[in-house]
Protein backbone atom coordinates (compact mmCIF):
# COMPACT_ATOMS: atom_id res chain seq x y z
CA UNK A 1 0.00 0.00 0.00
CA UNK A 2 1.41 3.39 -0.75
CA UNK A 3 0.90 6.75 1.09
CA UNK A 4 -0.39 9.23 -1.17
CA UNK A 5 2.01 12.61 -0.68
CA UNK A 6 -0.95 14.59 1.53
CA UNK A 7 -1.27 11.79 3.54
CA UNK A 8 2.62 11.62 4.26
CA UNK A 9 2.75 14.95 5.22
CA UNK A 10 -0.26 15.11 7.46
CA UNK A 11 1.65 11.99 9.28
CA UNK A 12 4.54 14.04 9.44
CA UNK A 13 3.02 17.10 10.97
CA UNK A 14 0.55 15.28 13.78
CA UNK A 15 3.96 13.42 14.68
CA UNK A 16 5.99 16.95 14.95
CA UNK A 17 2.89 18.56 16.38
CA UNK A 18 2.32 15.72 19.22
CA UNK A 19 6.10 16.12 20.01
CA UNK A 20 5.74 19.89 20.24
CA UNK A 21 2.67 18.97 22.48
CA UNK A 22 4.67 16.50 24.75
CA UNK A 23 7.89 19.42 25.06
CA UNK A 24 5.49 22.10 26.51
CA UNK A 25 3.92 19.63 28.34
CA UNK A 26 7.32 18.43 29.79
CA UNK A 27 8.33 21.84 30.42
CA UNK A 28 5.34 23.27 32.23
CA UNK A 29 5.84 20.02 34.49
CA UNK A 30 8.89 19.55 35.35
CA UNK A 31 10.78 23.04 34.75
CA UNK A 32 8.15 26.14 34.87
CA UNK A 33 7.53 25.53 38.22
CA UNK A 34 11.41 26.07 39.25
CA UNK A 35 11.95 28.73 37.42
CA UNK A 36 11.88 32.22 39.87
CA UNK A 37 9.24 34.87 39.36
CA UNK A 38 10.05 37.90 41.62
CA UNK A 39 7.81 38.55 44.20
CA UNK A 40 6.52 41.75 42.72
CA UNK A 41 6.45 40.89 39.36
CA UNK A 42 3.35 39.53 37.47
CA UNK A 43 4.89 37.64 35.47
CA UNK A 44 8.83 36.23 34.40
CA UNK A 45 11.16 34.51 32.25
CA UNK A 46 9.42 31.14 32.16
CA UNK A 47 6.02 33.23 31.40
CA UNK A 48 7.90 34.25 28.56
CA UNK A 49 9.41 31.06 27.22
CA UNK A 50 6.03 29.23 27.77
CA UNK A 51 4.79 32.32 25.19
CA UNK A 52 7.23 31.66 22.92
CA UNK A 53 7.15 28.40 22.89
CA UNK A 54 3.15 28.48 22.18
CA UNK A 55 3.86 30.57 19.46
CA UNK A 56 5.92 28.69 17.82
CA UNK A 57 3.62 25.62 18.09
CA UNK A 58 0.98 28.03 16.27
CA UNK A 59 2.98 29.40 13.58
CA UNK A 60 4.43 25.28 12.55
CA UNK A 61 0.70 24.58 12.81
CA UNK A 62 -0.56 27.03 10.62
CA UNK A 63 1.81 26.43 8.40
CA UNK A 64 1.21 22.64 8.51
CA UNK A 65 -2.56 23.47 7.87
CA UNK A 66 -1.93 25.84 4.77
CA UNK A 67 0.32 22.83 3.16
CA UNK A 68 -2.22 20.49 3.38
CA UNK A 69 -5.15 22.22 2.31
CA UNK A 70 -3.72 24.62 -0.19
CA UNK A 71 -1.99 22.23 -2.36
Amino acid sequence: MELSKGTKVAIWAGSICLFHVIGMLVFRAFIYADMYIAPEDAYGISDLIELLIGAVFLVFFDGIYFIIFHI
